[in-house]
C-alpha cells in the first residue's frame, strides 16, 4: 500500500529490500521483488497525485510533478533542461508514453564494448514483459490529431520509414496533457500497472520520503535513513531507518549518482558518462487548420536515420509560450502566433557522443550537472532540423521555422539546406535544446576499471548495494528509454530475489 509520510507513525523499519525511488526501474524491481514472497519498501522523494490531483497548469503540475520544480538545467558550454519525474512512479507519469524497445544492434554494440555476460535473447523476454504490462500499442490515427497527421504526409511523400508512434495508452483519447498527468488515466504509467501490481503482493510505498545517507557495514550497505517531507510546504517533518538485506538504487540518472558520491560510494566511473539525447525542433504554418493541441503530442516517428546518424524524429506538441519564446519570430512574433491553429511540430533527439557529469549539491534533493555539447553532437542537431523541416515542407507546409537565433524563415529544401549548414549556425545561436533522458550515469559492465556496477547490477566496492534505473544502461540508448529500463530492472531483480532465497513463479 502507498503511504504519506504524514501518516507512517514509525520510525524504523526492517524489510529484506529497500528500494529507492519508485520511477520505471523501481517499480519493476519492487514488483519483481514481491512476486518472490521477499518484503519490500521502497522509499519516494515525491508526493502520490492521482489523475484527480493533476492540473493543465503547466506550473501547477511541475511543483507536483517534476525534479527540481521543472527548473533542472545542465549547465556547460550550453544551458539544457534537462526534466524528470519526482512523484510517485517518477517520469512514466509525465512523460509522452512513448515506448520503443531497445534495438538488438544498440545492445551488441554495448555487448561489444562493455563486456556484459548476457545476451539480447536473455532481455527479451523481459523486454516483453514489459510492453506486455504497459500494454503498449501504435498510436490511435483517429485520436492523434492534425499535428501528427500532417507528419505521416511527409513521411508518406519521402518514402522514409517511421510510422504512428508505439504508446502504453491503448484507450488515449488525445487529450494532450501527457507531460502535466494524464487526466483520463488512459497512459499505462507505472503507477497504473507495476506499482499497484505490487502492493497487491504486499510491497509498500512511502512517499515524501527523501533518502539521503547510506548505513554500512564494512563494505555492505546495510540500509538507508530518509528525510520525512510534509507533502504542502516540502519542509522536514521526521526521519525514517530502514534496514535491509539489499538496497536498490533506483532514483535516476540524476539523483542516484548523487546519491552515491554523497554517500562516498562506488569509484571513479559513478556520476560520469551522462548521456542525454539532446532533441531540438522546428515548426511549420501552412494555410490548413491543425489544432496541434487537440490530439496524441507525440503520436509519431521516422527512424529513417536511427542507425546510421545516431537520430530519431518524433513529433512534439507544446503551449502557446513554449511556442513563443523559444521559436525566434522577431518583429513579426505577435503576428504569427496568430496562426498558432496552422501551426506544426517536429523535432527529434540524437544518440549523444557528449558525455556529462553529475555531482551532489549543497542543497538536499538537487544535483550539479555538467554537460558539454560537441561538435559532431551539435552537427547532428543541426541533421535533425534539416530533416525535420523538410518532412514538414513534404507535408504541405508553406514556411518552416527553426528554433535557431537570426535564422530567416525557411521556405524550401533548397533555403533549408542553405541555412542550416553548420559552418553558418553557432551553438549559442541553437534555442530550442531539450532533453528529458538522462542515463548511463553509474554503467554496467564486467570490468571495474570501466564501469560503475556488474552485470547483475551491484555496485563495484560495495555489497548489497544494486542500481537499477537508466544509469546502468552501459551507453547511449538512442531510443526512449521507459521499456529498456522496465526490462533491465525485471531481469536484475530476479536475480537478486534468487540471490536473497525468494522465489519468482514459474
Amino acid at each position: 500500500m502507498s503511504v504519506e509520510s504524514t501518516e507512517l507513525g514509525v520510525e524504523r523499519i526492517v524489510t529484506d529490500v529497500c528500494i529507492i525511488g519508485s520511477g520505471a526501474g523501481g517499480a519493476a524491481a519492487a514488483w519483481t521483488l514481491a512476486r518472490a514472497g521477499l518484503r519490500v519498501i521502497c522509499l519516494e522523494a515525491g508526493g502520490h497525485f492521482g489523475q484527480q490531483d493533476f492540473s493543465q497548469d503547466l506550473g501547477v503540475a511541475s511543483r507536483q510533478l517534476y525534479a527540481e520544480d521543472g527548473q533542472r538545467l545542465m549547465r556547460g558550454n550550453v544551458f539544457i533542461p534537462v526534466a524528470g519525474g519526482e512523484c510517485l512512479g517518477g517520469s512514466t507519469v509525465v512523460n509522452s508514453g512513448i515506448c520503443f524497445r531497445l534495438p538488438r544492434w544498440r545492445f551488441e554494440e554495448w555487448h561489444r564494448d562493455h563486456g556484459l555476460d548476457f545476451e539480447y535473447d536473455e532481455l527479451l523476454p523481459f523486454l516483453e514483459k514489459a510492453e506486455q504490462m504497459l500494454q503498449v500499442t501504435p498510436s490511435n490515427p483517429a485520436v492523434y490529431g492534425g499535428n501528427n497527421a500532417a507528419c505521416m504526409r511527409g513521411l508518406k511523400a519521402l518514402g522514409w520509414s517511421g510510422g504512428p508512434m508505439p504508446r502504453n495508452a491503448p484507450a488515449c483519447v488525445g487529450c494532450g496533457a501527457c507531460n502535466t498527468g494524464c487526466p483520463t488515466g488512459a497512459k499505462l504509467s507505472v503507477a497504473r500497472t507495476f506499482i499497484p501490481a505490487a502492493e497487491e503482493l504486499g510491497a509498500r510505498f512511502i512517499t515524501n520520503a527523501r533518502v539521503e545517507v547510506a548505513h554500512s557495514s564494512g563494505s555492505r550497505v546495510t540500509g538507508v535513513q530518509a528525510t520525512l517531507l510534509d507533502p504542502a510546504t516540502r519542509a522536514p517533518i521526521g526521519s525514517l531507518r530502514v534496514d535491509s538485506r539489499a538496497v536498490v538504487l533506483a532514483g535516476s540518472a540524476i539523483q542516484s549518482p548523487a546519491f552515491l558520491l554523497h554517500n562516498g560510494l562506488g569509484n571513479n566511473h559513478v556520476g560520469r558518462h551522462l548521456k542525454v539525447h539532446p532533441a531540438s525542433g522546428v515548426i511549420g504554418i501552412g494555410s490548413d487548420r491543425i489544432e496541434g493541441w487537440n490530439g496524441t503530442p507525440q503520436g509519431f516517428y521516422c527512424d529513417e536515420f536511427l542507425r546510421d546518424d545516431r537520430m530519431i524524429l518524433e513529433s512534439w506538441w507544446a503551449t502557446p509560450e513554449v511556442f513563443w519564446i523559444n521559436f525566434p519570430f522577431g518583429a513579426q512574433g505577435g503576428e504569427r502566433m496568430r496562426d498558432f491553429a496552422q501551426m506544426t511540430a517536429l523535432g527529434g533527439m540524437v544518440a549523444d557522443q557528449s558525455e556529462g557529469t553529475v555531482r551532489p549539491h549543497g542543497l538536499p534533493g538537487k544535483s550539479r550537472i555538467s554537460y558539454d555539447l560537441i561538435e559532431a553532437d551539435r552537427v547532428r542537431i543541426l541533421k535533425v532540423l534539416e530533416r525535420s523541416a523538410e518532412l514538414l515542407l513534404a507535408a504541405g507546409m508553406d514556411t518552416v521555422y527553426a528554433g535557431i537565433h537570426g535564422l530567416a524563415p525557411l521556405r524550401s529544401v533548397a533555403e533549408v539546406r542553405e541555412q542550416l549548414r553548420p559552418d553558418r549556425v553557432r551553438l549559442k545561436q541553437m534555442m530550442t535544446l531539450y532533453s528529458s533522458h538522462p542515463h548511463g550515469s553509474i554503467r554496467m559492465g564486467n570490468d571495474a576499471r570501466h564501469s560503475a556496477v556488474d552485470c547483475r547490477g551491484e555496485l563495484y566496492g560495495s555489497e548489497g548495494l544494486f542500481v537499477m534505473d537508466g544509469s546502468i544502461c552501459p551507453d547511449v540508448l538512442g531510443v526512449n528509454p521507459q521499456v529498456s529500463i522496465i526490462a533491465l530492472s525485471l531481469m536484475l531483480a530476479g536475480g537478486l530475489a534468487a540471490q536473497l532465497g525468494g522465489r519468482l513463479p514459474g
